[in-house]
């Protein structure tokens, strides 16, 4: 029996009377780092803001961490550490890390906010005082998009924005923004060359009372399936020529995929025998001839 691999397919099983099921997963399919900030005791470790403030805000039934200038004159710097996500990058060379991420703008001075890799700043998001929109730029400062979030309501932004960076060694790191509802791409762009090692987020909260707020990061590699020798495959019930059996896979995850044409060889990509069930057993009815 040999691994058959289909877009993102990463589990493949030859069965009797010519059925064949894969369970797929997303090609991102394993979470090696991920954080709510659910935890009240927990959610801020990692983070600081100098001379400000870090608290745990429920936004929409959800936690969030918001960062907090507090008042007060001078900007605060704002460190976020993703130590924690260090040892995950051994040996990864494709990876994505996804964050929603808001504002509310200061009243006096502006607020940035970087992502920093080990090749230096990935981008940078600038909030003018008393402005509703982020402005993103890249490492040599060239405007990639527009974002939205609060301005100044003095209080832990409720308008977020989806980030997800995808870095790959082959093809270089793309950064792609949706908006709050996640409804919407506003851009999705190229911003380094290579592969990066992302290790902070950086910046300052303007003067005064402004908020950074977060929210689901999670970092994501491509593992790949392993060949199971023995799905659950049992006869469910006969009726005249036609079998019916039930096909469950036993990795409890992903999607079954399946055909009932016989062939010694692997079936074509995306050939229209196959037939998809987004639940981990399915009964598939098998006509036999003669």
């Amino acid at each position: 029996m040999k691994k058959i691999t289909i877009k993102s397919l990463l589990i493949a099983v030859a069965l009797c009377l010519g059925t064949s099921v894969w369970a797929e997963d997303d090609y991102y399919n394993k979470t090696v780092y991920s954080q709510d900030f659910e935890n009240a005791t927990s959610y801020k470790t990692g983070w600081n803001v100098s001379s400000g403030d870090v608290a745990q805000v429920s936004v929409g039934g959800n936690n969030v961490i918001d960062l907090i200038q507090g008042g007060g004159s001078g900007n605060r710097t704002v460190s976020g550490n993703l130590a924690a996500m260090s040892d995950k990058f051994a040996s990864v060379t494709d990876y994505v890390f996804e964050f929603d991420f808001g504002f509310s703008s200061a009243n006096l001075k502006a607020s940035t906010l970087t992502l920093n890799s080990d090749k230096g700043v990935l981008f940078t998001i600038t909030n003018n005082c008393r402005n509703e929109v982020g402005v993103v730029t890249n490492a040599s400062g060239e405007n990639i998009a527009n974002i939205t979030s609060n301005g100044y309501i003095k209080a832990c932004p409720t308008i977020f924005n989806h980030f997800k960076i995808i870095s790959n060694a082959e093809i270089g790191t793309f950064l792609t923004i949706t908006n709050g509802t996640g409804t919407d791409v506003i851009n999705s762009v190229k911003i380094n060359d290579g592969l990066v090692v992302l290790t902070s987020f950086g910046g300052s909260l303007g003067r005064a009372m402004s908020h950074f707020a977060f929210d689901n990061l999670e970092l994501k590699i491509h593992q790949e399936g392993i060949v199971i020798d023995a799905p659950i495959f049992k006869l469910k019930s006969l009726n005249g020529t036609s079998r019916t059996y039930t096909i469950t896979n036993p990795n409890g995850e992903g999607s079954i995929y399946y055909t009932k044409e016989v062939s010694e060889t692997e079936p074509e990509v995306g050939a229209e025998v196959f037939v998809e069930s987004k639940e981990t057993s399915v009964d598939v009815t098998v006509s036999e001839s003669g």
